[in-house]
């Protein structure tokens, strides 16, 4: 009785926000990033913030539709961290300090019960109180778990979050990097001894696509990016069959696996993520080669997979016989749909790019924003309609609807519409540092208006698309920002 009364209750607050009818919405309305916003703030995160969280703060891993929840005691550290992503990006897109001490609580019990002081690294597993439940380290599980390190440090400049953000990274590159093949290993025991020393796609991209490409434009670090460019040149090296598809799982010396169950489909999902990698990578470094190859694969998945009725992206093609695909896509490779075809309009100005997003978009906030129950599903099917309401799973969180939120936000304000987009920083300790303003690939952005704690600066002290900061904090920083014209 209590959770249905809970999901009437949930759906009669929902009906009142500024998103609730968006489905049919008209379709120009779909290029306005305060749109995506706003759906990012009133419908998917409102669910998970009143519905989903247990009683320490955090959030149950396994929820179906309405929020019940299936398991109510295992913690994935990896995954705690993907929450810690998306209420940092809330909070980068409406500066309200609820979304931050959220992120917070969720960063301390990472931090806590998480991380493996006496080996280092993240542990699979744990309890709401702590308890290890699985103490080997998957690389997927590493890598998101800096993820949300990332994503914090660069709404907050936050020291303990950086701290454990290096030492991820050292303990990844120290314990999991083939010395001798080039690439990630899939897991490591405990002690950081290598458990499977196979190659699959996660460890190798999930790095570009979860931080290195947050991290190079909010510090101009580059070993950020000379990190996404050996791993990317290694993925055309090694992952790439002679028909253009990225292929999954690979023994230690990359030789393809034929007769490995994983690989019997090519995976939409990530080959979207690497065409989006390859055209940001272009965006960063001028590399002709990266927009070539990024195009080439965009409109390979663009003429052979995208489903044109609806604007679906098949979740998974045959290998053996690519025109042979699922019946249904999962919200993650409709999300980074939606992202490479911005990203290529971004890239050449194309129509055709821009369209397949007006058709994607609207499938994305039909099929799987829920505005029933709040957040997103988990699957549904390409002529529409649900196949699967899971809120979460073990490897379904905020995150993915979240960064679509912060993504279409910042490339339809500042590339579709040459307006402005505003974001939020809360910096403890800024001592008179300056502040790289986006986490995207607009290098020198004109800072139009500036409040440092309520203080307007105007104009702000910038030196090429930077703020400085005060010597001392803490510091609440407000910044319109925009993006000189693009050079296509």
């Amino acid at each position: 009785m209590y959770n249905v009364l809970r999901s009437v209750l949930l759906g009669l607050c929902l009906s009142v926000l500024p998103w609730a009818g968006a489905v049919g919405q008209p379709a120009d309305s779909l290029l306005e990033g305060t749109v995506w916003r706003a759906q990012g703030l009133d419908v998917v995160l409102p669910g998970w913030t009143t519905q989903a969280q247990t009683p320490e703060g955090l959030f149950y891993a396994e929820l179906d539709r309405t929020w019940t929840p299936s398991d109510s005691t295992t913690q994935y550290p990896g995954m705690v961290a993907r929450h810690v992503f998306s209420y940092a990006a809330a909070y980068l897109m409406s500066g309200k300090e609820a979304h931050l001490q959220q992120a917070e609580t969720a960063l301390d019990f990472m931090i806590e019960h998480g991380w493996d002081e006496e080996h280092g690294g993240w542990y699979n597993a744990v309890t709401r109180s702590g308890e290890v439940v699985d103490e080997k380290k998957d690389l997927f599980m590493q890598i998101y778990a800096t993820t949300g390190l990332a994503m914090y440090w660069i709404a907050t400049r936050d020291d303990r979050a950086h701290t454990y953000l290096r030492r991820s990274r050292e303990f990844m590159k120290e314990h999991a990097w083939d010395e001798e093949h080039g690439g990630y290993v899939n897991s490591l025991n405990r002690d950081g001894s290598v458990a499977s020393a196979s190659k699959r796609f996660s460890p190798q991209l999930a790095p570009l696509s979860g931080y290195l490409l947050y991290l190079y434009p909010a510090t101009r670090n580059a070993e950020y990016l000379e990190e996404a460019e050996r791993i990317m040149d290694l993925t055309l090296t090694h992952m790439q069959d002679d028909r253009g598809w990225i292929l999954e799982r690979f023994a230690k010396d990359w030789t393809f696996l034929p007769g490995h169950s994983g690989n019997s489909h090519i995976n939409v999902g990530h080959n979207l993520e690497v065409a989006w990698l390859l055209l940001r990578l272009y965006d960063l470094t001028g590399t002709n080669k990266y927009r070539e190859e990024g195009l080439a694969l965009t409109d390979k998945l663009l003429k052979q997979v995208f489903y044109e009725k609806t604007g679906a992206w098949p979740s998974h093609l045959k290998r053996t016989d690519p025109s042979q695909h699922r019946s249904t896509t999962t919200w993650w490779a409709q999300a980074y749909g939606n992202f490479l075809q911005l990203y290529a309009y971004h890239t050449t100005g194309r129509e055709r790019y821009l369209e397949a997003f007006r058709k994607g978009a609207q499938y994305w906030s039909q099929n799987f924003v829920d505005e029933k129950y709040g957040g997103t599903t988990l699957r549904a099917h390409l002529d529409g309609g649900l196949a699967d309401g899971g809120k979460a799973v073990r490897t379904k969180t905020s995150y993915h609807a979240m960064e679509h939120s912060l993504l279409a936000y910042l490339y339809l304000s500042l590339w579709q519409n040459q307006s402005s987009a505003t974001l939020h920083y809360q910096i403890n300790d800024p001592d008179g540092k300056r502040l790289h303003p986006i986490p995207i690939e607009v290098l020198e952005p004109h800072i139009q208006r500036a409040a440092i704690n309520g203080t307007s600066q105007i104009p702000p002290d910038t030196v090429d698309g930077t703020l400085r900061l005060p010597e001392e904090g803490p510091s609440t920083i407000t910044i319109d920002v925009s993006s000189p014209p693009t050079n296509r």
